[in-house]
């Protein structure tokens, strides 16, 4: 770009004020639209003017690719087609997916569907063509894409506009194009080097790559997760032992020769403080998660799974009440707890301490209906029957919500796939008319690079028609799982403050003098009745000292998260546009952030003068 202001000045013109922004790097300038149609008239006039660019896919227009497994690879791409459109999908493309080496065609289809909101329910499907299939995401891929044309990384060919360069020489020309011998050595159009430009070898590759790569210090928290025995034992290495002659001070003065532990014990010292840190950080790590998560957010009831205590373990949380479930062996694994806040009125139920089941509930009151709320976690190593689910929610009352790791998978609530124990809950739930409530996301974060993140945490409930809900998670890591909230626009019952008669800000020597002011000590007490009115006399005097000597009256104290649901969704919504529109400048993001602060302005002008109306 040789003349920037004459360029902005082109782009104004066709495109508006608000609807781009620009980026400067050192060779190469960045336009970025707002609208999709901005976007499309840009390119049009790039290509009017000739210009050398690339671009990308816009976001509406890429198709929604999934991977169909164990269909034969024999069948016809066009029968797929045909069949998933006869089951209302609109379906793009079906490609065979090839053998890297032998190019032999695998049991594995691409199909590329329009982007419409039914296109995720193909994960639903399980059996096509009489086959039994599965549907998932394709992995990604982790090269980086280069393009066919000018040979650069990060874009493609059906995106780029730049001048065609040879693959294998270098040259401005397409490679199918070229007429050197396979004898002359080719030579790379990026880094001048003797290879091909394809080659993954190359400076400017690796380069690339390296970049992508996250930096050693992101790596603090996956090293150091857990403790391994090798860190003990160099930590403590064996020439780091006494000298052979080296006596203690009680040795030396008692007449004692020195004693050596042999290398067998301080192996064993060194393995059983492996074990001891493993237990420690295996316990201590989520509840330092949890009290920061607690303390940071206004939780009412935090609802604990696998907590690794045992009826010598006791964790304190200032404002809270807890109730625990622990194995029945009463050894440090499995377990369920919940702390629930002082504020609020419940009371507590008896707790299940199974080995399939280890759960603990307490029952409130929601709207004047009582609800019962639970912990529940299920080890994975046992097999669940529908016999077992039921026997557990025949305990419960009517309406509860039971929440926590179930170590169930099934594709209705977002899974990946199907386990068995998934498939007996699913049809427990159907059976018996309950609902599921799965976070939009993962909440189980495996260690393995083998395994893939998945929902294990989930919500099953039954409540009245009028309780709404919001879930979401939190990507705050507490071991290998991390939290979901559950969000309700109901209140519980909160625990009233008994009444006092004395404050902190009552004048003692106010209420002393008017007590003896309007104490009356000449009084008749011969019978019931004078005792009585005696009685009733000095409880009048002390009750009218005691007000008057208070020098604070009574506020009314308001619930802090009175609001409604639809105001804090409002909330919400207004800091994530202002945080946009902090990282972008957009004026259009400007603009949305500025409607939804007016909204918000009205909204709540209009509650608090509601809440004046109904204090008068």
């Amino acid at each position: 770009v040789q003349d920037f202001p004459g360029l902005c000045t082109s782009l104004i013109e066709i495109l508006g004020v608000e609807n781009f922004i620009c980026k400067s790097s050192t060779d190469r300038l960045k336009i970025q639209t707002s609208t999709p149609e901005a976007y499309r008239t840009l390119i049009h006039f790039l290509k009017d003017q000739n210009a050398e660019y690339h671009t990308f896919q816009l976001q509406q227009d890429k198709p929604t690719r999934v991977v169909i497994r164990n269909l034969h690879p024999s069948t016809n791409t066009s029968l797929i087609k045909s069949e998933l459109e006869h089951r209302e999908f609109e379906v793009r493309n079906v490609t065979n997916v090839l053998h890297k080496v032998h190019k032999h065609p695998l049991p594995l289809f691409f199909v590329d569907l329009e982007p419409s909101p039914q296109s995720n329910d193909i994960y639903k499907l399980t059996s096509m063509l009489h086959t039994k299939i599965k549907v998932e995401e394709p992995y990604k891929p982790k090269i980086i894409s280069q393009c066919l044309n000018c040979q650069e990384y990060g874009h493609t060919k059906s995106y780029c506009n730049y001048s065609s360069r040879c693959v294998r020489c270098g040259d401005h020309h397409q490679s199918s194009d070229c007429t050197i011998s396979r004898d002359t050595p080719p030579k790379c159009a990026l880094c001048q080097g003797n290879h091909p430009a394809s080659y993954r070898g190359c400076s400017v590759y690796k380069e690339i790559q390296r970049r992508k790569k996250p930096s050693p210090n992101n790596a603090f928290l996956s090293d150091n997760s857990r403790f391994k025995k090798h860190n003990v034992q160099t930590s403590h290495p064996e020439n780091d032992a006494p000298p052979i002659n080296a006596r203690t001070y009680a040795q030396a003065t008692s007449g004692q020769r020195a004693t050596h532990p042999s290398l067998s014990s301080e192996s064993n010292s060194n393995n059983a403080m492996t074990l001891f840190l493993e237990e420690f950080k295996s316990l201590i790590n989520p509840l330092i998660a949890l009290l920061t998560k607690v303390i940071s957010s206004r939780i009412d009831i935090a609802l604990i799974t696998e907590t690794h205590c045992t009826s010598y373990s006791h964790v304190h949380i200032p404002g809270y009440r807890l109730h625990k479930a622990n194995h029945p062996d009463n050894t440090a694994h499995g377990g369920a707890a919940i702390f629930v806040k002082y504020s609020i009125l419940y009371q507590s139920l008896p707790s299940v301490c199974e080995e399939i089941f280890q759960s603990c509930a307490i029952q409130m009151y929601v709207n004047n209906v009582p609800i019962t709320i639970a912990a529940i976690y299920s080890p994975p190593k046992h097999n669940v029957s529908y016999q077992n689910f039921s026997n557990y929610f025949n305990t419960i009352n009517n309406n509860f919500i039971i929440g926590g790791d179930y170590n169930a998978k099934h594709q209705s609530w977002g899974c990946r796939a199907n386990n068995p124990r998934g498939n007996v809950l699913f049809n427990f739930v159907n059976t018996r008319k309950f609902k599921v409530l799965a976070p939009p996301g993962p909440t189980y974060w495996p260690s393995s690079p083998h395994k893939n993140p998945d929902i294990l945490d989930i919500f099953i409930t039954k409540t009245p028609s009028n309780v709404h809900y919001v879930i979401d998670n939190i990507l705050d890591l507490n071991s290998d799982h991390s939290s979901v909230i559950l969000t309700l626009n109901n209140y519980p019952s909160i625990n009233t403050e008994p009444l006092k008669l004395f404050h902190t800000t009552t004048d003692r020597y106010k209420f002393h003098d008017l007590v003896n002011q309007n104490l009356q000590l000449n009084i008749r007490l011969k019978s019931n009745d004078d005792i009585d009115a005696a009685v009733n006399n000095l409880t009048n005097v002390i009750q009218s000292a005691a007000w008057a000597a208070n020098t604070v009256k009574n506020v009314h104290k308001t619930n802090s998260n009175s609001l409604p649901i639809n105001i804090r969704i409002l909330i919400s919504e207004k800091r994530r546009a202002r945080a946009l529109y902090q990282r972008t400048r957009l004026p259009s993001h400007k603009q949305i952030y500025n409607n939804l602060g007016n909204h918000l302005k009205k909204v709540l002008a209009k509650i608090k003068n509601l809440n004046y109306e109904n204090f008068l």
